[in-house]
C-alpha cells in the first residue's frame, strides 16, 4: 500500500539508529524490559484506523452500540498490544556459533534461545538487518525449554567476520504489533580463502622419504614370500627356498610412491590473493586424495601431516595470512 511506505522508511531509519547504539556483549544475553520496542504492523495501523472511524462515527450518531464496539475493540488492541510485548520478555541468547566456511559461501549460523517462563512463547523470529541478509527463521518457545534456529549469512572475503547484530522479534498474538529487540554478540566467524576453479592442483615440489612414502605392487623392492599360484612368472619363483622345502614359492616385490607433498609459495605465480586461493584448492584436493602435505609460506612453515585438524590449521592458516609487505583489510 502507498501509505504505508513513508511508515516503512521511518522504520528502518529507526532501526538503523538503533543498530549504532547496539554495543557487542558476550553471551548469553536477556531480553530485558528496557531492550524491547513495540510497533504496530500495517494489520495494526488498519486496526487502529477502523476503530477510530467506528468511534467516530458512533459519536456522530449517538449510537451507543458502536461506543461499546469502539471500545470492546480498542481494549482488544491494548491487550493484543501488552501480550506482544510479554512474549519476547525474559528470552536468552544462549549460543551462536557457526563452522568456517570458504568466501563466497554462506555460513549456516545457529542459534540457541531459551528461557526460564511456565508458559510457551510462540512465534519468536530471528533474522538479520535488512541491509546485510534476508536469511529468517522463527520457532515456537516450550515452557522452561530452549529451542534452535539456523540464519544464512553471506560471506565476502576471508578472514574473521564478525556476526551482524541478530533481531529477535514476535507479532504474537494477533499480528497488531511487532516487538522485537537487538543484540550484537561478541563472535567471529573464520571465513576460509575462496578456492580457484582452475589452476595446478599440485606444484611439482613433493618428494618421497621414509615413513612418508606409500607402497604399491611393483618390481623396486622385495617385500615378502607367498605360496605359487597357476601363472605366476619363473623367475619369480624363489628357487633356493625350494631347494630345502620342495615347496614353490613366489617372491613379492613393492615399488614406492611419494605421498607426501610440499605446497610452496615460491612455486605458484600470480598476486598474493591468487596464490592464496591456489593454496587453499592444493589443501582441499590433498586432504580428498589421503596425501601428508606441508605448506611453505613467507614466514611461515607447517610441516606435512594429514588429517581434517591439519586442513583447518592449514586453511585458517591461510584465511589470515598476510603476505610481507602486504596489508590485508
Amino acid at each position: 500500500m502507498v501509505f504505508l511506505r513513508p511508515m516503512q522508511r521511518f522504520r528502518r531509519a529507526f532501526e538503523n539508529w538503533l543498530l549504532r547504539r547496539v554495543p557487542r556483549q558476550s553471551l548469553p544475553q536477556r531480553v530485558g524490559r528496557r531492550r524491547v520496542y513495540i510497533m504496530p504492523t500495517p494489520a495494526g495501523y488498519a486496526f487502529g484506523a477502523l476503530v477510530f472511524a467506528l468511534w467516530l462515527g458512533s459519536m456522530n450518531y449517538a449510537n451507543s452500540m458502536g461506543f461499546a464496539l469502539a471500545f470492546l475493540l480498542a481494549g482488544v488492541g491494548l491487550v493484543a498490544m501488552h501480550l506482544t510485548h510479554a512474549n519476547l520478555l525474559g528470552i536468552h541468547l544462549r549460543q551462536c556459533h557457526a563452522k568456517a566456511v570458504h568466501a563466497g559461501k554462506e555460513a549456516r549460523i545457529e542459534l540457541v534461545l531459551s528461557h526460564d517462563g511456565a508458559r510457551p512463547r510462540p512465534a519468536i523470529f530471528a533474522h538479520w538487518p535488512t541491509s546485510v541478509a534476508a536469511s529468517r527463521d522463527g520457532v515456537d518457545l516450550p515452557a522452561s525449554d530452549a529451542a534452535r534456529l539456523h540464519l544464512d549469512l553471506p560471506t565476502v572475503r576471508r578472514g574473521w567476520l564478525p556476526l551482524p547484530p541478530i533481531a529477535l522479534e514476535t507479532t504474537f498474538p494477533l499480528g497488531l504489533f511487532r516487538a522485537w529487540t537487538w543484540i550484537r554478540p561478541d563472535r567471529r566467524l573464520l571465513v576460509y580463502p575462496a578456492t580457484d576453479a582452475l589452476g595446478p592442483s599440485f606444484p611439482q615440489t613433493h618428494h618421497a622419504e621414509g615413513e612418508d612414502s606409500g607402497r604399491r605392487a611393483g618390481r623396486e623392492h622385495f617385500d615378502s614370500l607367498r605360496d605359487y599360484r597357476h601363472g605366476d612368472a619363473m623367475h619369480d619363483i624363489h628357487w633356493k627356498r625350494l631347494a630345502k622345502d620342495s615347496k614353490p614359492t613366489v617372491k613379492q616385490f613393492l615399488d614406492t610412491t611419494d605421498r607426501r607433498l610440499w605446497i610452496d609459495w615460491q612455486a605458484l605465480s600470480g598476486d598474493h590473493e591468487s596464490r592464496i586461493r591456489q593454496c587453499a584448492r592444493m589443501v582441499i584436493e590433498a586432504h580428498r586424495q589421503g596425501w601428508r602435505w606441508g605448506m611453505r609460506l613467507p614466514g611461515a612453515l607447517i610441516p606435512p601431516e594429514e588429517g581434517d585438524a591439519h586442513r583447518h590449521q592449514c586453511l585458517r592458516t591461510l584465511a589470515l595470512f598476510d603476505p610481507p609487505g602486504e596489508q590485508h583489510g
